[in-house]
């Protein structure tokens, strides 16, 4: 959720046209929706017998 993530990430925040609280905003986006993806996956393995 923070620009301290990876290369890049410290490259853009280095600019001065983003803020923290915009990589806070996008990665809880994100962040949620990866938890939502992962849990109906494992889900659906379940619902069809492959785990």
């Amino acid at each position: 959720m923070t620009p301290i993530g990876s290369q890049p990430n410290a490259n853009a925040y280095s600019t001065v046209e983003l803020t923290s609280k915009d990589f806070i905003s996008n990665g809880t986006v994100i962040g949620i929706c990866s938890l939502f993806i992962t849990h109906m996956y494992f889900w659906l393995l379940t619902y069809f017998g492959l785990r």
